[in-house]
């Protein structure tokens, strides 16, 4: 009896262990990936037309990278012209640098639109929403919950 019940407290402590575990195990798929199955990817994300304050929202969209570099500005700049995006790429790893030019390149603009492009985050937590007011693209980044491997940059795109 005595042996079953030592056998029965192991099983319960290594099961526990064993949850405790998978918890906190790393997430799978690419880092930089900027998708989460199941959620709205906020790279597509559309802003309401217009915010609280009645001032018209434009579409942002966010695009992450795991340890590419980048600083946080607090205004966003004009990346329309080609010399333009040169110049603000070139704070970036070479891949995610092409990868935001790709980017930049799928927006469609309209005739006095143009792109905008800031550096909103680097560090452990990724916003989960974008807004452009004035030349500023503010951000809501929810507290990090896990240990962070590598700074995740990620970099917003508003048309305006």
């Amino acid at each position: 009896m005595r042996r079953h019940l030592g056998t029965l407290a192991l099983s319960t402590v290594l099961a526990l262990v064993a949850g405790l575990t998978a918890a906190c195990g790393e997430a799978e798929g690419d880092p930089r990936d900027t998708t989460v199955a199941g959620t709205p990817s906020p790279t597509q994300e559309t802003v309401d037309p217009l915010d609280a304050d009645g001032v018209e929202s434009v579409e942002v969209k966010l695009v992450r990278g795991a340890d590419v570099g980048g600083t946080v500005t607090e205004e966003a700049v004009p990346v329309t012209e080609e010399a333009d995006l040169d110049a603000f790429l070139e704070q970036f790893d070479p891949a995610f640098a092409e990868r935001l030019r790709s980017r930049v390149g799928q927006l469609v603009l309209g005739e006095s639109q143009g792109v905008l492009a800031q550096v909103v985050t680097v560090g452990c937590a990724s916003p989960t929403s974008a807004t452009l007011r004035n030349n500023d693209i503010q951000v809501e980044v929810p507290k990090a919950t896990e240990e962070c491997r590598a700074p995740v940059t990620t970099v917003a795109l508003a048309v305006a």
